[in-house]
């Protein structure tokens, strides 16, 4: 038998190459794959976080800016489910009627004209009115006046996907 001089590689290195290269490349698609993983849901939660803070914003510049010394005024009837006050918070000057309530697992901003305004995804959502400022003032269920408007608002949320409860504090506008 001859032997050439050209030198060429056995079955087993051959074999060996292959395995080592597959392990590689199993090995940075899984990095890679879950990096794209975190990426996607960094992405929703940030989206989540997003909503979140724009409905506190409209909720927050809403009972701002509320007015029921206005001569459209609605004035400001609330109960542990749902609130109706007017405020001056959809710009052009003029007091516009809203009501805040929940609707389809979604607390939504119903102003008189307009369209439903979808702000926070709840199961539930409690409000609660303090009448006055001072330590031994106690929450109350319910606030209905055509002339006053309670000091703050507390507004708080079962959340669906953890079962948690969201408390959220509103301060309440020129009380009229």
């Amino acid at each position: 038998m001859r032997r050439d001089n050209a030198r060429g590689f056995s079955l087993i290195e051959v074999m060996v190459a292959l395995v080592l290269g597959s392990l590689i490349v199993a090995a940075a698609h899984r990095a890679f794959g879950s990096s794209a993983d975190v990426t996607i849901r960094l992405k929703r939660e940030r989206a989540g976080h997003d909503l979140a803070m724009n409905a506190r914003h409209y909720l927050g510049r809403a009972f701002a800016a509320l007015d029921i010394t206005a001569r459209e005024a609605v004035g400001f009837n609330g109960d542990a489910s749902a609130v109706r006050f007017g405020t001056r918070a959809g710009g052009a000057g003029r007091v516009a009627a809203v009501r805040v309530a929940l609707l389809d697992g979604w607390v939504v901003a119903m102003p008189d004209s307009g369209p439903v305004r979808p702000l926070l995804p709840a199961a539930r959502l409690m409000l609660d009115y303090l009448p006055s400022m001072g330590a031994d003032t106690a929450w109350i269920r319910g606030w209905q006046s055509p002339a006053s408007a309670p000091v703050a608002v507390r507004m708080r949320l079962l959340r669906r996907d953890s079962g948690a409860v969201d408390t959220l504090l509103f301060i309440i506008g020129p009380r009229g």
